[in-house]
This record gives structure tokens, C-alpha cells and sequence, in this order.
């Protein structure tokens, strides 16, 4: 008999199991495994390369997609979220979590936003290239949602985008403020030269 190391997709229970056994309970929660799917897993969550073509299952796609977005490896979190979007192409979910992708992605990879201020024209501006795809994603989303909670999938999109609008304008305005305080500082410096030059004739 030959062990392997297995982890439950449900709680991240790291298990040794018999590698010829075809299903397993989770020692923690009791959950029934596919024994694969545990050992594809656990291989995910312990390895530098994932093999997306070894996940075949919905449930595990959005448990490996979910795993990879929290390690922030968000190019390999989306080819999940793709593939299981494969499966169920109408499920609003799937498109919910590939916008919150691509939103963790513009915000911590590209250490952007979907707007910033720009330097020369002193205004905000939107990143467009980052926006419409956010929007796009968004918009399948609310589409595939059920009628009685569109409007509120909308609203909390629509809220993810003013937020990202306010965060934009309180940096916008630390900068301003900056550029007016160093311009004082600078006005400062140049009266207390003046001033110390006209004392010294």
C-alpha cells in the first residue's frame, strides 16, 4: 500500500491516503472526496507550476481558482474560473469571480487602479484599458444573474467602481496638497533669503 499526500478542496486538510483508493473523507470537516481531486489539490497549493489540464470537476476548478486568487497568482486563477465558465457558461457566479480577478489583478499586479491622476493635465483621468474589461466582466456577470438580484449584483459592481473613484480623488488631493506645501516651503525659503540679503547691505 502506497500513501500520498491529499488536501481537501472544503478546508485545506492536508490528509495521507492509500494512492489506489478512489474516494476519501476529509478527517476534518467529513467531507466525500474524489481521492484525484484531492491529490490535484494538494499538488496545487505545493507546487510552483499548475497543471490546469489535471482539473477537470466545476466544484474543484472554483476550489483551485479561489486558492489561486488568494495566493495571488491571478493569470492561473482566471484559466480556472475560464474553464469552469466552460462548463457553466450562464453561472453569474463564475463571471462575478473572474471581474474580482481582474480587479485584484489591475490593483496589485499592475499596482494601478482604474483611475490615477495624470501629472501633466492635473486631472483624473480613467485607465481605460483597465476599466472596460473590468466592465465587460461585469456586465456577463449581472446578465447570467437571476432577475430578483441583478439590480443589487449591478449596485455592488457600480459600489466597487466609486470606490476605486474615491480612492482615486483622495490621491489626487494628498497631491495637490503637496505640490501647494512644497510651493510654500519654496516661497519661504526664497522671502528668508531676500530678506536675509537686504540685512546684510
Amino acid at each position: 500500500m502506497q500513501f500520498r499526500a491529499a488536501m481537501c478542496p472544503n478546508c485545506d486538510c492536508v490528509m495521507k491516503v492509500d494512492s489506489s483508493s478512489k474516494t476519501i473523507f476529509c478527517t476534518r470537516c467529513g467531507s466525500q472526496l474524489e481521492s484525484e481531486d484531492a491529490f490535484v489539490y494538494f499538488d496545487l497549493k505545493h507546487a510552483d507550476k499548475f497543471d490546469l489540464d489535471a482539473v477537470n470537476s466545476y466544484e474543484l476548478l472554483l476550489a483551485c481558482g479561489k486558492s489561486l486568487l488568494a495566493d495571488q497568482r491571478y493569470d492561473q486563477a482566471d484559466l480556472c474560473f475560464q474553464k469552469a465558465a466552460d462548463q457553466k457558461p450562464d453561472s453569474y457566479y463564475i463571471w462575478k469571480l473572474r471581474a474580482f480577478v481582474w480587479e485584484s489583478k489591475v490593483v496589485n499586479e499592475h499596482k494601478g487602479s482604474f483611475y490615477s491622476y495624470d501629472r501633466k493635465s492635473k486631472e483624473l483621468v480613467e485607465n481605460k484599458e483597465y476599466i472596460d474589461r473590468y466592465k465587460e466582466l461585469c456586465q456577463t456577470a449581472v446578465r447570467h444573474c437571476p432577475s430578483d438580484s441583478s439590480d443589487e449584483l449591478a449596485e455592488e459592481f457600480n459600489d466597487r467602481i466609486r470606490e476605486h473613484f474615491a480612492i482615486a480623488v483622495r490621491a489626487y488631493k494628498e497631491e495637490r496638497n503637496r505640490q501647494r506645501y512644497m510651493a510654500i516651503v519654496i516661497a519661504l525659503i526664497i522671502f528668508c533669503l531676500i530678506a536675509f540679503g537686504l540685512r546684510s547691505f
